[in-house]
């Protein structure tokens, strides 16, 4: 366990993320197999276990720690390598600024919990079940990480499609039709950062990070790429 039965945490620069409103949670995509047996479904099972634990000992400390059951915890899923997802998973969701789920917080919703449903069971039951630990818990967020590769450099490592990182309104398509451009999840990262100023607001955080990013996004031009 991350602390002892007194609630002394073994290592110190655990206190502030354990006493924090919101706990994030970054999830490996990669690791979602298919597969009804063999060691790929071992390492999806394994993964699971350690998540659920680490979601568990959040639960735990708050639920024995009178002043912090009564606070409300933040979950927050960040669903990484969506781009290095098994190809033998048919219905993973499509990346890609041009879909619409991007701009869809209900469908993104839906989404994650589809998936931790499938491939992370056992976390799931332990978020259902941090109610009867008396844990005040907000609904849990689902966000959404992916960069696309456009090839290997020299030395064989792949190489991100850098020369179209700069953002454009007239790449966007919410129609859902594909195209070239916005190879990372830009438009997820926006709305992580919008969710977490919504929180420092109601929580009455004195920090502006989260506000003068967006600031600084919005005053951001865009960059001319040329043909």
């Amino acid at each position: 366990m991350y602390y002892t039965k007194t609630g002394v945490f073994k290592d110190p620069r655990l206190e502030n993320t354990f006493n924090a409103d919101i706990a994030v949670f970054l999830v490996d995509c990669s690791i979602f197999t298919r597969d009804l047996e063999g060691e790929r479904l071992e390492e999806q099972h394994y993964y699971d276990e350690q998540l659920a634990t680490l979601i568990s000992a959040f639960v735990k400390y708050r639920s024995e720690n009178k002043k912090l059951s009564k606070k409300r915890l933040y979950p927050v899923f960040v669903l990484t390598q969506m781009d290095n997802m098994d190809n033998s998973i048919d219905d993973r969701p499509k990346i890609g600024e041009g879909h619409m789920w991007n701009y869809d917080s209900k469908e993104a919703h839906e989404i994650g919990n589809e998936l931790f449903s499938k491939y992370l069971p056992l976390s799931k039951s332990v978020i259902i079940g941090a109610s009867t630990m008396k844990v005040v818990l907000e609904e849990n967020k689902f966000f959404f990480s992916w960069v696309q590769m456009d090839g290997k450099s020299p030395e064989g490592v792949q190489t991100m499609e850098s020369q179209r990182l700069a953002y454009r309104d007239d790449l966007k398509d919410p129609s859902g039709h594909e195209f070239k451009g916005n190879v990372f999840a830009r438009g997820q990262y926006l709305e992580f950062i919008m969710y977490l100023k919504e929180i420092c607001e109601f929580t009455k955080d004195s920090s502006n990070l989260a506000k003068e990013y967006l600031d600084g996004q919005k005053k951001a031009q865009p960059i001319n790429q040329g043909n």
